[in-house]
């Protein structure tokens, strides 16, 4: 048994390699390769719009079933693939195949960060967007925070949305030099 107390764990993790980041998910013992971060910030979405191309070709590799759900895997700052915040809506550059993975009923939007967004009235309202009717968000960041910043606990730091609303977990533990959160996830 896991800390998940459950005997079938699924994994998503990311390496370094000389020069980028690559995701990978372990499934019974499996490594399975979900790619690069395409893109980090809408300054690229702006810029860049072929990079948003690049995750629809992706998809694929980034979709897996866990728990019932088609899982979807936006790594870091690929959730500016939305944006607003009192009217949230999917970047003009989005095509309607990434719209409608990230739309579709029951899913589960996972989207691990390398450090805290900032700005939580805008990420807010993003989670909200994303994990309206029965999908789910998910969000975990690293601990660690660029320069010579400290990391304090925060509620933005690990999420969890359901139905647009954020859930509480049903366990957390913080202290100086980590978070850690579970959360039963939604039938």
């Amino acid at each position: 048994m896991d800390a998940t107390a459950q005997t079938r764990t699924v994994a998503v993790l990311e390496t370094s390699t000389p020069n980028k980041g690559v995701s990978f998910r372990i499934k019974g013992g499996r490594l399975f390769c979900m790619g690069q971060q395409f893109f980090i910030d809408r300054e690229e979405t702006d810029n860049e719009p072929w990079r948003l191309t690049c995750l629809v070709n992706a998809l694929p590799k980034r979709s897996f079933r866990f728990c019932g759900r088609k899982a979807l895997l936006l790594v870091c700052g690929e959730v500016t693939v939305v944006q607003g915040r009192t009217r949230v809506h999917f970047h003009c550059a989005a095509s309607q195949e990434l719209r409608a993975a990230i739309q579709a009923e029951r899913s589960l939007i996972l989207n691990p960060t390398h450090t805290r967004m900032g700005n939580s009235g805008t990420i807010k309202a993003w989670r909200r967007f994303l994990s309206k009717g029965d999908r789910v968000y998910l969000s975990a960041s690293n601990w660690g925070v660029a320069g010579s910043r400290k990391q304090r606990p925060s509620p933005t730091l690990h999420s969890l949305w359901h139905g647009g609303r954020c859930k509480e977990p049903f366990y957390k533990l913080e202290c100086v030099c980590f978070s850690y959160q579970e959360w039963v996830l939604p039938g």
